[in-house]
């Protein structure tokens, strides 16, 4: 089986996207899921690159708010 090498910008991608359906009250493993990567390498990234902030503290919407923002 092939590894698969994400850039930088994926990596990111999708570390923001895991932090929104855990934000809304997704178990990590469902998250890593959905999004296609393994736990194990979301823990990797994390501890590598850190959580990517994705909310300031000057009253950014709510991680629901902006998922039902990206369907409309």
């Amino acid at each position: 089986m092939s590894l698969k090498q994400y850039s930088l910008e994926e990596i990111f991608s999708k570390l923001q996207q895991i932090e929104i359906f855990v934000a809304t009250g997704d178990l990590v493993q469902d998250a890593c899921q959905e999004v296609g990567v393994s736990k194990q390498s979301y823990y990797r990234w994390k501890k590598k690159f850190g959580v990517p902030r994705i909310f300031s503290s000057r009253g950014s919407p709510h991680p629901i708010d902006m998922m039902f923002e990206k369907n409309n």
